[in-house]
């Protein structure tokens, strides 16, 4: 949550959802005061979440960051330039770093998915190898309608069946 309240382009509306949480969840967002919306629900499942979100949303742009995804500084900035700059598109992905917390501190690691680059159509790339991940993405709201809902029927991979249908 601090890495997103801490873009160089502001974010213009946060929502977390709690899908059944057990742990503190409501309590931390609750801190924040007004800054984030709050949605508690039964557990449902991470695509159910995401829809309850998505319907929920106002922002014209959507980006997507889950509970253990830290956001670079200037990631949103560098997205909605992109959408910015052209009307037509739909959805942009950056490039993204792996991370893990350990003793003695954070340790980077990079990406473990590349993309063909001689490959000319996206969706053939996503399908063979998919090299971005969706906290990685920008999203057009209007693209997400145009699509359609996560697919809550999917136990895994809703977001990877998301790409590819944007795409």
């Amino acid at each position: 949550i601090d890495s997103i309240l801490a873009q160089s382009r502001p974010i213009q509306e946060i929502i977390v959802v709690s899908d059944g949480s057990t742990d503190d969840t409501e309590h931390v967002v609750k801190s924040y005061g007004d800054r984030i919306t709050l949605i508690n629900k039964e557990n449902g499942g991470k695509a159910s979440c995401l829809n309850v979100a998505l319907a929920r949303c106002t922002a014209e742009y959507i980006w997507i960051c889950d509970d253990d995804d830290v956001a670079a500084p200037s990631g949103a900035e560098y997205l909605a330039t992109a959408l910015d700059a052209d009307n037509n598109i739909g959805f942009v992905y950056g490039t993204f770093q792996i991370f893990r917390d350990d003793a003695p501190g954070r340790t980077y690691l990079p990406p473990t998915y590349w993309k063909r680059e001689e490959e000319p159509n996206v969706t053939i790339s996503f399908l063979e190898e998919m090299f971005t991940f969706q906290y990685a993405m920008m999203v057009r709201r209007s693209s997400y309608l145009e699509v359609g809902a996560f697919r809550e029927d999917l136990i895994r991979s809703q977001d990877y069946d998301m790409t590819i249908r944007l795409s």
